[in-house]
């Protein structure tokens, strides 16, 4: 139910403790809601095509997951390269997988795919 905190600790270096105490509704959270946090914290978001699996800059990517029967939204971080870290605890190792290879095995459909970059390093 966090996977949206962890996504936004992992792609922006803050600690988990501070996003939560920042967006304490995080279970009605959506994909845009936290783009626009991302944004109010001074980082530069740009919404990618997510019907060719993108690589690039540091993504979040909202998608769909199936597991037992049930479909479920899902947040997780993509790196450079298009190297999944999922914060599931039911996910494989960090960069085992591309999103790219998820996707064509169906392990997930994308919802939304936003590059985030920190402006200060732009």
């Amino acid at each position: 139910m966090d996977c949206g905190i962890c996504t936004i600790a992992m792609l922006t270096g803050l600690p988990y403790e501070k996003i939560l105490a920042d967006v304490p509704q995080y279970k009605e959270t959506s994909d845009f809601d936290w783009m626009r946090y991302v944004i109010s914290l001074g980082f530069q978001v740009d919404q990618v095509n997510q019907n060719d699996p993108p690589v690039g800059p540091n993504l979040y990517c909202g998608v769909i997951t199936e597991r037992d029967g049930k479909t479920f939204a899902h947040a997780l971080a993509v790196d450079e390269s298009g190297r999944i870290f999922d914060p599931s605890i039911n996910a494989p190792e960090p960069g085992k997988f591309t999103l790219r290879e998820c996707v064509e095995y169906g392990t997930f459909r994308i919802r939304y795919c936003f590059a985030v970059r920190d402006r200060r390093l732009m």
